[in-house]
C-alpha cells in the first residue's frame, strides 16, 4: 500500500506517440518545488532500467483551487497595457503565461494556495509598481 510520501500530485498535460518504439508517453507536470521529492521517489531516468509506476486519477484532489485575492490581482494586472509591456508580452494572455511561469504555477488560482508562488507574485508586483513610479 502506498503512503502519502510515495505519492506525487501532478497534472496531466499531454500525450505523445513514440512511433519508433510503438508506444506512447504521458506528460505529467508538477510544481518545481516538488522536483526534489520526485527525484528522491523515482530516481533519475535510466534508459537501461525500466521502472514501472502506477498512474491514478485523483478526483477530489484534482479540483482546481478557487482564485482568491492574489489571483484576482494577477488577472487585473495581466489586462493592464503597462503591465503587458513591462512583462515583455504582446497581449494579456502572454502576460498571464509569463506571470505563471515566473511564479511556478499552472493557474493564477495557485497564487492563493502556494506560499512560494505568492511571494514571487508579490515581489513581481512590487517591482512593477516601482517601474510604474519611475516611468511617470
Amino acid at each position: 500500500m502506498a503512503t502519502t510520501s510515495d505519492l506525487l500530485k501532478m497534472t496531466y498535460s499531454d500525450i505523445k506517440t513514440v512511433k519508433t518504439r510503438s508506444c506512447y508517453q504521458i506528460v505529467l507536470e508538477g510544481p518545481i518545488e516538488q522536483m526534489e521529492a520526485a527525484m528522491q521517489l523515482l530516481g533519475a531516468p535510466n534508459p537501461k532500467v525500466e521502472r514501472w509506476v502506477a498512474v491514478a486519477l485523483l478526483t477530489e484532489a484534482a479540483a482546481e483551487p478557487r482564485g482568491g485575492r492574489y489571483a484576482q490581482q494577477a488577472g487585473i494586472l495581466c489586462n493592464e497595457g503597462a503591465f503587458i509591456k513591462w512583462m515583455g508580452a504582446t497581449d494579456a494572455e502572454g502576460a498571464a503565461n509569463l506571470l505563471r511561469d515566473h511564479c511556478g504555477v499552472v493557474s493564477r488560482a495557485h497564487l492563493d494556495t502556494n506560499e512560494t508562488a505568492a511571494r514571487k507574485f508579490l515581489d513581481l508586483k512590487a517591482d512593477y509598481q516601482l517601474w510604474l513610479r519611475d516611468a511617470a
